[in-house]
């Protein structure tokens, strides 16, 4: 406002107050009108205009210290789906694709544990690109046991594992089971910390395992473990994106 001139800022305040009085706000009596338009951004106007930018521009929540299910860490997470914006990106219809076509086998695992469907197929393409051939726990070959973090998975039975053994497991060792609340708020929260809390506790960028291809995510990512790149671009489709398009 400091840069407008006297008449802009006149305009300004008055257009303000015509849409403030068009939703039935009372204003005052001041003004050519006596209906409280009158270019003085007064006690009323502000305050009328403060109720309303709260109720139409609500204050992103801040982001949670820990990495707990709070009731913070909630409108953190709900905040963030509500506010998403997702393109059309042809990456995003083939990933869906390719989650759909395996719906017959995560369909299986979700009546043998609750886990949805739709959350045991995403974590099999951002993990695997939904090859069967490998440890839903990191992408690692079932002919062995994981290689990579977690290492050592599974600690029963006897190389090659079978798809849905390696899975159930997976879920086991990541507390995916006997969960009941599989709200959007929790999946996500359970979705990041699959992936793990690196982003989170220690970058100002939104994991792109969760929002790449969405308005919340830019460049940045995690090359290897331990090594973060600013300016690399995540190529993987997010998590949040893809359970958004499946529920749609």
């Amino acid at each position: 406002m400091d840069t407008l001139t006297p008449r802009q800022r006149d305009l300004t305040v008055r257009a303000a107050q015509t849409y403030l009085r068009g939703l039935g706000v009372n204003l005052g009596t001041t003004g050519p009108n006596r209906d409280g338009i009158d270019g003085d951004p007064g006690p009323k106007t502000l305050a009328a205009l403060e109720s309303w930018g709260d109720r139409t521009f609500p204050v992103a929540p801040t982001k949670p210290a820990g990495t707990d299910l709070t009731p913070a860490m909630r409108a953190w997470y709900r905040n963030l789906w509500d506010t998403m914006r997702i393109g059309t990106a042809p990456a995003i219809t083939s990933a869906v694709a390719r989650i759909t076509r395996g719906r017959t086998q995560y369909a299986a695992i979700e009546a043998k544990t609750g886990v949805p469907w739709r959350v045991v197929g995403i974590l099999h393409y951002m993990e695997c690109n939904c090859d069967f051939a490998k440890h839903l726990h990191n992408g690692d070959s079932l002919r062995a046991r994981t290689v990579q973090v977690p290492k050592g998975r599974p600690l029963k039975g006897t190389p090659p594992f079978t798809w849905e053994a390696s899975a159930l497991d997976a879920l086991d060792h990541d507390g995916f089971l006997n969960q009941s609340d599989w709200t959007t708020e929790a999946t996500l929260y359970r979705l990041e910390k699959y992936n793990g809390w690196g982003y989170f506790r220690h970058t100002n960028i939104l994991s792109p395992y969760l929002w790449s291809m969405s308005n919340h995510y830019t460049r940045g990512k995690y090359v290897a473990d331990g090594k973060f790149d600013a300016s690399a671009i995540s190529q993987q489709v997010g998590a949040a994106v893809l359970l958004a398009v499946l529920a749609s």
